[in-house]
């Protein structure tokens, strides 16, 4: 698993952007991950439109993707556990089958025109479920596959993957939806995408032995000592400063800035006075942002400065959210959402590539699942309250108020840096 060295040929640097891709392993998981990812772009774009189709309701909006994230809040600890605990590769088999069966039971109840909202939030809370274990394991997976020595460039890669995947889904699932049940063969083609990443996990071969655990603490019973594991997993990231740190300003974006994803239904509709197609065709706008977001991540060959880049990026999150809210024109909007999807690559990805620099290996899959929860884990909260605000002030107005609260917590985060610095250990650039 050793990685080779950066020889001359691994010196160029578009090489040295992409070096994780060395290591077949990975190379699998990249492949059929990016398939997969196009999938799920697809059924967010068209899960939206037909919540917003059948309800007209901004609230609803914000309801479906409550139930879709918030089991990551909760079940974010355990999935931690899981993840330190029990082979990775077998769980997020089990964790990505439960994905596919979830995309095509929406496909076929939509297909078959008996699809309700009760419907639709029972199997967003299955997907929340889901995803709460998925994310934690595939992020604590990325070491296996990679080592130390590429870890971070793995971690860039996965967003240039994500966010390469948000540039085409969108577009795609704005085309399907000119077309009769549209929404539902999105559906159908997420369900699909997840053979290729099923395929490529059960190809990986050679994997390094996941490090053993002892016995559990307390010597009683499984689900104590998962809680004591639990307990000893947050202390030990409220006793790090920079952990702290970064955990909260990430949880501040996602709850107060991401619920701008649910409420562009309403802003399309009644502000820009667009359809599905414009939505999917502004979405996919937003991942020119990320991917540019991803590319200069890949290109960073270390930690230097990246405490910086979570400053400035939480900073332009918060001034484009605060131009989206008063947009009325395609192209301002456009341009802010460009400027949203690449900041919040920015502060994430970092903020991702620090923690795992300085975590502990013993509590890699603990911290992983609070960060999982601070980006993800608390935006369904955020998403909820804005779409009821939303509903009586207007979207706009919801923006605004949003895009400030990041921009105080960005200015206090900035002020905070050289103490982060220096506790953390991360030199300046």
């Amino acid at each position: 698993m050793a990685s080779p060295s950066i020889s001359s040929p691994r010196q160029h640097r578009w090489f040295f952007m992409v070096r994780a891709l060395v290591h077949r392993n990975f190379r699998l998981f990249f492949i059929g991950q990016t398939i997969s990812f196009m999938g799920t772009w697809m059924q967010q774009v068209a899960m939206g439109w037909l919540v917003w189709r059948l309800t007209h309701n901004p609230a609803w909006n914000g309801t479906v993707v409550f139930c879709a994230q918030v089991p990551v809040f909760f079940l974010g600890p355990a999935s931690g556990f899981v993840a330190d605990r029990f082979n990775r590769q077998r769980a997020i088999l089990v964790t990505q089958s439960i994905l596919m069966v979830q995309a095509l039971a929406l496909a076929a109840l939509t297909l078959t025109n008996v699809i309700t909202i009760p419907h639709i939030i029972s199997l967003a809370i299955l997907l929340g479920i889901a995803n709460a274990f998925d994310l934690p394991l595939r992020q604590s997976f990325y070491i296996h596959m990679v080592g130390k020595e590429d870890l971070s460039n793995a971690i860039a890669l996965n967003s240039i993957m994500a966010n390469g995947a948000r540039m085409f889904g969108p577009s795609i699932a704005g085309l399907l939806l000119f077309l009769p049940k549209g929404d539902g063969i999105c559906f159908l083609l997420n369900g699909v995408s997840y053979i290729g990443a099923l395929w490529a996990i059960m190809a990986m071969r050679n994997l390094p032995a996941q490090a053993a655990r002892g016995a559990g603490k307390s010597g009683k019973s499984f689900l104590l000592d998962a809680v004591l594991d639990i307990q000893e997993g947050f202390n030990y990231a409220m006793r790090s400063t920079p952990i702290r740190s970064l955990l909260a300003i990430v949880a501040l974006v996602s709850f107060a800035g991401m619920p701008y994803v649910a409420l562009m239904p309403m802003i399309v509709d009644k502000v820009l006075h667009g359809s599905g197609h414009t939505l999917g065709y502004l979405t996919a706008i937003a991942g020119i942002g990320t991917f540019g977001a991803a590319l200069f991540l890949a290109s960073r060959r270390g930690i230097g400065g990246l405490d910086r880049a979570v400053a400035s990026a939480t900073l332009i999150f918060s001034v484009s959210l605060i131009v989206l809210g008063l947009s009325h024109w395609i192209w301002l909007s456009a341009l802010a959402l460009i400027g949203l999807g690449y900041s919040f690559i920015v502060q994430v990805g970092s903020s991702n590539t620090i923690i795992q620099t300085i975590v502990n290996d013993a509590h890699r899959g603990r911290i992983m699942s609070f960060f999982t929860m601070s980006f993800l884990g608390v935006s369904p909260f955020g998403s909820l309250l804005a779409g009821f605000m939303a509903r009586h002030m207007g979207a706009a107005s919801t923006l605004l108020i949003c895009g400030l609260c990041c921009l105080a917590g960005g200015l206090y985060f900035t002020l905070r840096l050289p103490r982060l610095r220096l506790l953390a250990g991360t030199p300046a650039s």
